[in-house]
């Protein structure tokens, strides 16, 4: 989104890539009506039209679900729910079963019904319409739920206060290092997407993990 020189970014997860037709399909939440809460892109988005141009640039970095993983535990908000679709997908395209938990922060229960689950995935929606309140209920269901035997895979996207308090339980509770999780922050309250960038990168540096989509 830009204005002459000046563009402003905002980064999302791909949902799905037709390069046969050339077509993404990304997701968006859209937050606000148009008013003060309006950030750059769910302003773009609330009005778009068919034939609006806009730029792209990535790929950025990519984490996979680690295929040779005994079994998974998956979490994230509503922020996330575009990569958990892709990642699940991409993972099922093996073939081989998969089996362990989904948890799912969402305002409302039908906002988790865009996910396909797979055979073998347990999925845990968590119902929080006021997120900017209620900071702690992703990463309480979480730790609420069983620990399976065999080595696990961590994969868990969400804002930057759950992301912290989802790493510090895998790690610190159950100490799952670091070639076993992928833990990553999409947003963060009262940040634009810049502040956060900044605060991601510290954070990151200190936790000897980088970030990716």
């Amino acid at each position: 989104v830009g204005d002459g020189d000046e563009v402003t970014l905002r980064t999302y997860s791909i949902r799905s890539l037709d390069a046969a037709r050339g077509r993404v399909s990304v997701d968006f939440a859209m937050h606000g009506d148009g008013g003060a809460h309006d950030g750059p892109a769910s302003a773009f988005a609330r009005v778009a039209r068919p034939g609006d141009r806009i730029s792209i640039a990535g790929p950025g970095g990519v984490k996979s679900l680690d295929p040779t993983a005994d079994w998974y535990l998956v979490a994230g908000d509503m922020t996330a729910l575009p990569a958990i679709g892709a990642k699940l997908a991409e993972r099922a395209a093996f073939g081989t079963p998969l089996a362990g938990h989904l948890v799912v922060e969402v305002l409302e229960a039908a906002d988790a019904d865009c996910l396909e689950v797979p055979d073998g995935m347990a999925l845990h929606t968590v119902v929080n319409p006021d997120p900017a309140e209620r900071t702690d209920a992703l990463v309480d269901a979480v730790a609420a739920l069983p620990w399976r035997e065999g080595r696990p895979f961590v994969w868990c996207a969400a804002e930057h206060t759950r992301m912290r308090g989802l790493r510090d339980y895998v790690r610190r509770v159950r100490g799952v290092g670091l070639e076993d999780r992928y833990v990553s922050s999409y947003w963060m309250l009262g940040r634009t997407e810049e502040g956060h960038k900044a605060e991601k990168r510290r954070d990151s540096e200190s936790d000897g993990a980088a970030g990716g989509g």
